[in-house]
């Protein structure tokens, strides 16, 4: 926990950034949540954020492209050596017009933020 607080200082150290952070933890113990958990859950979707960013940044073939359906990466698979993988993914690409539409960063914030709930709820039982 030490570590997560001194990089939220770290990372939000302009004005702007430390009236973001501080909006989105006021979002969050206005929605339940304690002062604590609030700022981890901030730190953690600003790292989120910030990891997808860089990823796309510098990774050309993306399994979520939601122009193609994921059809680079899938590509670049070999179906043999990555059965599960490769299986998986043409599942997504048939079955699941949503997680595609979505993409794999609004799937995997819908994701934190529903952690996020559980967290909550479960410290509030």
């Amino acid at each position: 926990m030490r570590a997560a607080r001194g990089r939220a200082l770290t990372v939000g150290a302009d004005a702007h950034r430390l009236a973001g952070l501080d909006s989105g933890v006021r979002v969050l113990i206005d929605a339940g949540f304690r002062p604590q958990v609030a700022i981890l859950g901030m730190v953690t979707l600003f790292d989120y954020t910030l990891g997808t960013t860089f990823a796309e940044q510098t990774d050309p073939v993306r399994p979520f492209d939601t122009a193609s359906g994921g059809a680079g990466f899938r590509a670049a698979l070999d179906p043999v050596r990555h059965p599960t993988l490769s299986g998986s993914l043409t599942a997504l690409a048939r079955d699941d017009p949503e997680a595609r539409r979505a993409d794999g960063f609004e799937w995997g914030l819908r994701l934190n933020i529903a952690g996020l709930r559980a967290q909550r709820d479960a410290a509030a039982s």
